[in-house]
């Protein structure tokens, strides 16, 4: 998590989401979505897309940084999400995952969740949806892995720069 000022302002944390997809245009309509002014996933703190267009370049990522939120497209390679659950999966703080799909079918649902993935997101994407999901996501991995870091007074918590 980074800190950014604007002038006058709280300061707002940075919370990296890794958006997996070949897709430009899931990027960008991810980015139009955080951009927006009062997209905020908790008091202060703002969503902001890290790209990334392969699977190993995710897991790098993931193995480099401390990034709680994933957001996978799952008809790009489908199945694929699955690889990056298992390979967070012995992290200190894994990411929530969730997979993307046009269909987003029951069957998908049921298997994302069984699997591990924190949910799904249909495509195209609608801004309350996404925003809701992402909001949950965070709040889930903070309470796991920041918040209890931060009270037994522990480091590992998200980085304030």
């Amino acid at each position: 998590m980074n800190v950014t000022k604007d002038a006058g302002a709280e300061p707002l944390n940075t919370i990296t989401v890794l958006s997996v997809s070949p897709s430009e245009s899931e990027h960008a309509a991810l980015e139009q979505i955080f951009g927006e002014s009062e997209t905020t996933l908790y008091p202060n703190c703002r969503p902001a897309v890290q790209r990334s267009g392969s699977l190993e370049s995710a897991l790098s990522a993931l193995r480099e940084s401390r990034i709680p939120i994933v957001i996978f497209d799952g008809d790009w390679l489908p199945g694929a999400w699955r690889e990056v659950i298992a390979g967070t999966r012995d992290l200190p703080a894994p990411p929530c995952l969730i997979v993307t799909s046009e269909s987003g079918d029951d069957r998908l649902w049921a298997e994302a969740l069984s699997h591990g993935a924190f949910d799904v997101i249909v495509k195209p994407f609608n801004k309350n949806d996404v925003i809701r999901i992402i909001t949950a996501a965070w709040r889930r991995w903070r309470i796991r892995y920041a918040e209890p870091a931060a009270t037994a007074g522990a480091t590992g918590t998200p980085s304030e720069t």
